[in-house]
């Protein structure tokens, strides 16, 4: 009986290696994503860092103009901080995006995984069953042989 040959390796192979770049991708989109939770994280403590200040000048009763500007540079802040926000959920719909197409890369993979070992399982049979047939012909064969001797 010839080696057993998948069919459908080549695209078997394909599936593998698009289910690595999904992966990569989805790692990437995480990446994007952790990198605009920290740029968030950041504005948020300069933005203490601006309250802080306004504290400080205010028990220093510094001028109206110097605390007008710090309450300016702390609207500034407030408006990037909700960019940033709306930046992170794009970069969530992003991720989940990827996600969904990581597991339907790994779905299609394992379908052609499960259909090559039943047709590797169905290949075993086959391969049992032609090796009963040829030691059951050695035995008929030999009986007959005997018998023809005696």
């Amino acid at each position: 009986m010839k080696r057993y040959k998948f069919s459908l390796e080549q695209v078997l192979k394909v599936r593998k290696i698009r289910e690595k770049e999904k992966q990569k991708e989805l790692a990437e989109a995480f990446q994007q994503l952790n990198l605009e939770m920290e740029k968030l994280e950041k504005l948020k403590a300069e933005e203490m860092e601006a309250n802080a200040l306004i504290q400080l000048l205010k028990e220093q009763h510094q001028s109206s103009v110097l605390l007008n500007t710090v309450y300016r540079n702390i609207e500034g802040k407030l408006i990037l901080k909700q960019l940033q926000v709306e930046n992170i959920q794009k970069a969530q719909k992003v991720v989940n995006e990827k996600v969904i197409q990581a597991i339907s890369a790994q779905k299609d993979k394992k379908i052609l995984e499960k259909l090559d070992e039943k047709q590797y399982e169905n290949y075993l049979k086959l391969a049992e069953a032609e090796e009963q047939k040829f030691l059951d012909e050695v035995a008929v064969i030999d009986s007959i042989r005997k018998r023809t001797r005696v």
